[in-house]
Protein backbone atom coordinates (compact mmCIF):
# COMPACT_ATOMS: atom_id res chain seq x y z
CA UNK A 1 0.00 0.00 0.00
CA UNK A 2 1.14 3.68 -0.67
CA UNK A 3 1.10 6.30 1.89
CA UNK A 4 -0.74 8.85 1.49
CA UNK A 5 -0.06 12.19 2.22
CA UNK A 6 -1.96 14.48 3.93
CA UNK A 7 -2.54 18.06 3.57
CA UNK A 8 -2.70 18.61 6.84
CA UNK A 9 0.20 19.04 7.61
CA UNK A 10 1.40 21.25 5.49
CA UNK A 11 -1.43 23.15 6.30
CA UNK A 12 -0.54 26.21 8.27
CA UNK A 13 -2.96 28.58 10.36
CA UNK A 14 -3.33 32.17 9.62
CA UNK A 15 -4.15 32.74 13.48
CA UNK A 16 -1.02 32.86 15.34
CA UNK A 17 0.51 35.08 12.87
CA UNK A 18 -2.95 37.40 13.46
CA UNK A 19 -2.51 37.01 17.21
CA UNK A 20 1.08 38.33 16.87
CA UNK A 21 0.27 41.35 14.61
CA UNK A 22 -2.72 42.21 16.55
CA UNK A 23 -0.63 42.39 20.15
CA UNK A 24 2.01 43.97 18.20
CA UNK A 25 -0.12 46.97 17.29
CA UNK A 26 -1.58 47.09 20.64
CA UNK A 27 1.99 47.36 22.06
CA UNK A 28 3.05 49.97 19.85
CA UNK A 29 -0.78 52.28 20.28
CA UNK A 30 0.25 51.95 24.40
CA UNK A 31 3.55 52.63 23.36
CA UNK A 32 2.62 56.59 21.61
CA UNK A 33 0.20 57.12 24.22
CA UNK A 34 2.61 56.76 26.68
CA UNK A 35 4.59 59.23 25.07
CA UNK A 36 1.75 61.72 24.05
CA UNK A 37 0.97 61.23 27.79
CA UNK A 38 4.29 62.15 29.09
CA UNK A 39 4.85 65.34 26.69
CA UNK A 40 1.61 65.66 27.63
CA UNK A 41 2.03 66.32 31.31
CA UNK A 42 5.52 67.98 30.99
CA UNK A 43 3.42 70.59 28.58
CA UNK A 44 1.27 71.32 31.60
CA UNK A 45 3.17 71.49 33.98
CA UNK A 46 5.46 73.74 32.13
CA UNK A 47 2.70 76.50 30.89
CA UNK A 48 1.47 75.79 34.72
CA UNK A 49 4.87 77.32 35.78
CA UNK A 50 5.06 80.31 33.34
CA UNK A 51 0.71 80.73 34.20
CA UNK A 52 2.17 81.26 38.20
CA UNK A 53 5.34 83.30 37.49
CA UNK A 54 3.36 85.40 35.14
CA UNK A 55 0.97 86.32 37.72
CA UNK A 56 3.39 87.10 40.69
CA UNK A 57 5.04 89.24 38.42
CA UNK A 58 2.24 90.97 37.58
CA UNK A 59 1.03 91.22 41.35
CA UNK A 60 4.65 92.65 41.77
CA UNK A 61 3.98 95.59 38.73
CA UNK A 62 1.02 96.56 40.72
CA UNK A 63 2.64 96.68 44.05
CA UNK A 64 5.35 98.95 43.14
CA UNK A 65 3.08 101.12 42.24
CA UNK A 66 5.27 103.16 40.30
CA UNK A 67 4.79 106.92 37.88
CA UNK A 68 5.14 105.76 34.36
CA UNK A 69 7.83 107.46 32.42
CA UNK A 70 7.24 110.59 30.77
CA UNK A 71 8.99 111.73 27.72
CA UNK A 72 7.36 114.50 25.53
CA UNK A 73 10.03 114.15 22.47
CA UNK A 74 9.35 110.02 22.59
CA UNK A 75 6.22 109.26 24.14
CA UNK A 76 7.68 108.35 28.06
CA UNK A 77 6.45 109.45 31.17
CA UNK A 78 9.55 110.25 33.63
CA UNK A 79 9.86 108.72 37.00
CA UNK A 80 12.20 110.93 38.83
CA UNK A 81 13.14 114.75 39.31
CA UNK A 82 16.61 113.98 38.01
CA UNK A 83 15.36 112.57 34.61
CA UNK A 84 13.05 115.05 34.27
CA UNK A 85 16.09 117.94 34.57
CA UNK A 86 17.73 115.27 31.84
CA UNK A 87 14.92 115.67 29.96
CA UNK A 88 14.45 119.44 30.31
CA UNK A 89 18.14 120.20 28.80
CA UNK A 90 17.71 117.98 26.17
CA UNK A 91 14.29 120.09 25.15
CA UNK A 92 16.68 123.12 25.66
CA UNK A 93 19.58 121.73 23.51
CA UNK A 94 16.29 120.52 20.43
CA UNK A 95 14.70 124.07 21.00
CA UNK A 96 18.17 126.02 21.07
CA UNK A 97 18.99 123.89 17.45
CA UNK A 98 15.77 125.00 15.94
CA UNK A 99 17.07 128.78 16.46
Amino acid sequence: MALKRSGSRFEASIWPGFVDAMTALLLILFFVLSIFMIVQFTLRETITDQDLELSNLSSQIEEQDLEPLTCPFCGYEVENEEDQDDVEWVNKEEDEDDN
